[in-house]
Protein backbone atom coordinates (compact mmCIF):
# COMPACT_ATOMS: atom_id res chain seq x y z
CA UNK A 1 0.00 0.00 0.00
CA UNK A 2 3.21 2.56 0.93
CA UNK A 3 4.87 1.57 -2.66
CA UNK A 4 1.07 2.47 -4.47
CA UNK A 5 0.98 6.24 -2.59
CA UNK A 6 4.54 6.78 -3.03
CA UNK A 7 4.49 6.06 -6.84
CA UNK A 8 1.32 8.60 -7.03
CA UNK A 9 3.19 11.27 -5.06
CA UNK A 10 5.81 11.00 -7.49
CA UNK A 11 3.32 10.98 -10.10
CA UNK A 12 1.51 14.00 -9.11
CA UNK A 13 5.37 15.73 -8.17
CA UNK A 14 6.03 14.98 -11.89
CA UNK A 15 2.78 16.65 -13.09
CA UNK A 16 3.32 19.26 -10.87
CA UNK A 17 6.82 20.37 -12.17
CA UNK A 18 6.19 19.55 -16.01
CA UNK A 19 2.71 22.20 -15.40
CA UNK A 20 4.45 24.94 -13.63
CA UNK A 21 8.69 24.89 -14.26
CA UNK A 22 8.34 25.98 -18.28
CA UNK A 23 6.40 29.14 -16.89
CA UNK A 24 8.62 30.47 -14.29
CA UNK A 25 11.31 30.48 -17.39
CA UNK A 26 9.58 32.55 -20.11
CA UNK A 27 9.07 35.65 -19.89
CA UNK A 28 5.14 36.70 -20.82
CA UNK A 29 6.41 40.16 -22.73
CA UNK A 30 8.19 37.89 -25.32
CA UNK A 31 5.30 35.91 -26.03
CA UNK A 32 4.02 39.28 -28.54
CA UNK A 33 7.30 40.66 -29.97
CA UNK A 34 10.68 38.24 -29.23
CA UNK A 35 12.46 41.32 -31.02
CA UNK A 36 11.94 44.35 -32.71
CA UNK A 37 14.21 46.85 -34.78
CA UNK A 38 13.18 50.42 -36.03
CA UNK A 39 13.46 50.76 -39.72
CA UNK A 40 12.89 53.98 -41.98
CA UNK A 41 10.77 53.05 -44.85
CA UNK A 42 11.40 54.47 -48.22
CA UNK A 43 8.66 54.99 -51.15
CA UNK A 44 10.25 54.37 -54.16
CA UNK A 45 8.83 55.27 -58.08
CA UNK A 46 7.39 51.98 -59.63
CA UNK A 47 9.76 51.33 -62.89
CA UNK A 48 8.68 51.13 -66.05
CA UNK A 49 5.34 53.56 -65.54
CA UNK A 50 4.37 57.05 -65.51
CA UNK A 51 1.36 56.43 -63.48
CA UNK A 52 1.46 53.79 -61.48
CA UNK A 53 -1.94 52.81 -61.19
CA UNK A 54 -2.60 51.96 -57.57
CA UNK A 55 0.97 49.92 -57.27
CA UNK A 56 3.72 51.32 -55.44
CA UNK A 57 7.57 49.80 -53.74
CA UNK A 58 8.95 50.72 -50.38
CA UNK A 59 12.87 50.09 -49.76
CA UNK A 60 13.56 49.50 -46.17
CA UNK A 61 16.58 47.97 -44.08
CA UNK A 62 15.90 44.48 -42.78
CA UNK A 63 17.70 42.58 -40.35
CA UNK A 64 20.50 44.02 -41.62
CA UNK A 65 19.86 43.82 -45.20
CA UNK A 66 17.91 45.94 -47.80
CA UNK A 67 14.26 44.26 -48.51
CA UNK A 68 12.05 45.61 -51.47
CA UNK A 69 8.24 45.84 -51.07
CA UNK A 70 6.20 45.40 -54.13
CA UNK A 71 2.53 46.38 -53.41
CA UNK A 72 -0.49 46.47 -55.04
CA UNK A 73 -3.95 48.75 -53.87
CA UNK A 74 -6.37 45.75 -52.35
CA UNK A 75 -9.58 47.75 -53.96
CA UNK A 76 -12.33 44.47 -52.87
CA UNK A 77 -12.52 46.81 -49.54
CA UNK A 78 -15.53 49.21 -50.16
CA UNK A 79 -16.05 52.04 -47.78
CA UNK A 80 -18.61 54.10 -49.77
CA UNK A 81 -21.67 54.16 -47.73
CA UNK A 82 -20.80 53.28 -44.37
CA UNK A 83 -22.75 54.87 -41.45
CA UNK A 84 -21.66 55.49 -38.27
CA UNK A 85 -23.70 55.56 -35.23
CA UNK A 86 -22.80 57.49 -32.07
CA UNK A 87 -23.96 59.07 -29.68
CA UNK A 88 -23.63 62.82 -28.59
CA UNK A 89 -25.32 64.46 -25.61
CA UNK A 90 -27.74 61.06 -25.05
CA UNK A 91 -28.72 61.92 -28.75
CA UNK A 92 -28.26 59.14 -31.96
CA UNK A 93 -26.94 60.75 -34.37
CA UNK A 94 -24.93 59.28 -37.57
CA UNK A 95 -22.44 60.60 -39.99
CA UNK A 96 -21.28 59.42 -43.22
CA UNK A 97 -17.48 60.03 -43.01
CA UNK A 98 -15.18 59.94 -45.98
CA UNK A 99 -13.22 57.41 -46.00
CA UNK A 100 -9.96 56.88 -48.22
CA UNK A 101 -10.03 53.17 -50.34
CA UNK A 102 -6.58 53.22 -51.65
CA UNK A 103 -4.72 52.34 -48.21
CA UNK A 104 -4.96 48.82 -48.41
CA UNK A 105 -1.92 47.54 -50.17
CA UNK A 106 -0.89 43.43 -50.50
CA UNK A 107 2.15 42.41 -52.12
CA UNK A 108 5.64 40.48 -51.97
CA UNK A 109 9.40 40.76 -51.39
CA UNK A 110 11.46 40.62 -54.09
CA UNK A 111 13.61 37.63 -54.32
CA UNK A 112 11.64 36.29 -51.15
CA UNK A 113 9.64 33.10 -52.70
CA UNK A 114 6.46 33.02 -51.02
CA UNK A 115 6.74 36.04 -49.36
CA UNK A 116 3.46 38.21 -48.37
CA UNK A 117 2.63 41.65 -47.60
CA UNK A 118 -0.53 43.35 -46.28
CA UNK A 119 -0.32 47.02 -44.81
CA UNK A 120 -2.07 50.12 -44.61
CA UNK A 121 -0.18 53.02 -46.32
CA UNK A 122 -1.97 55.81 -44.97
CA UNK A 123 -0.61 57.33 -41.98
CA UNK A 124 2.42 55.27 -42.23
CA UNK A 125 3.11 51.66 -43.23
CA UNK A 126 0.79 49.47 -40.64
CA UNK A 127 0.06 45.79 -41.23
CA UNK A 128 2.13 42.62 -41.44
CA UNK A 129 4.94 41.08 -43.69
CA UNK A 130 5.94 37.65 -43.50
CA UNK A 131 8.87 36.58 -44.66
CA UNK A 132 10.47 32.65 -44.57
CA UNK A 133 7.25 31.59 -43.02
CA UNK A 134 8.08 34.09 -39.73
CA UNK A 135 5.86 36.93 -39.58
CA UNK A 136 6.69 40.65 -38.80
CA UNK A 137 4.26 43.63 -38.03
CA UNK A 138 5.12 46.89 -38.86
CA UNK A 139 3.81 50.21 -37.58
CA UNK A 140 4.29 54.03 -37.72
CA UNK A 141 6.30 55.42 -34.50
CA UNK A 142 3.56 57.97 -33.87
CA UNK A 143 5.97 60.93 -32.85
CA UNK A 144 8.64 60.31 -35.57
CA UNK A 145 9.63 62.95 -37.63
CA UNK A 146 11.69 60.47 -39.81
CA UNK A 147 9.52 57.84 -40.89
CA UNK A 148 10.47 55.57 -38.38
CA UNK A 149 8.65 52.37 -37.88
CA UNK A 150 8.73 49.55 -35.51
CA UNK A 151 9.37 45.98 -37.01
Amino acid sequence: MSEHLCVKLVAMLFLVLLIFLPSTFCDIGSVYYSSYETVIPKRLPVKGSEDPGGRVSYMLLMQGRQQLLHLEVKGDHSTSNFPVYSYHNGVLGQEMPLLSQDCHYEGYMEGVPGSFVSVNICSGLRGILIKEETSYSIEPVLSSKEFEHIL
